[in-house]
């Protein structure tokens, strides 16, 4: 997975997975929409990622209908 900070916006892209003949197709999405103008990439389990992305969503939803505007997204710098 890698996502690029530009000054018009964000590109996510991620690997495609080795598809298996018993997966339905488009089930195992990687980048994932959370509201109009914020997305998520996720890596690892997908159970887990999709987790991440509908309590994103909550939030989302939850932000748009108490403030009446959509979520704010901001791109901060973590250090380990």
């Amino acid at each position: 997975m890698v996502g690029l900070v530009c000054t018009d916006g964000v590109v996510l892209g991620v690997e495609k997975l080795v598809l298996s003949k018993l997966l339905v197709k488009g089930s195992n999405k990687s980048i994932q929409t959370v509201d109009m103008h914020v997305g998520i990439a996720t890596a690892g389990f997908m159970a887990d990622g999709i987790h991440i992305v509908n309590r994103a969503r909550e939030e989302a939803q939850s932000w748009r209908n108490f403030y009446k505007c959509p979520i704010t997204a901001q791109v901060t710098d973590y250090y380990i």
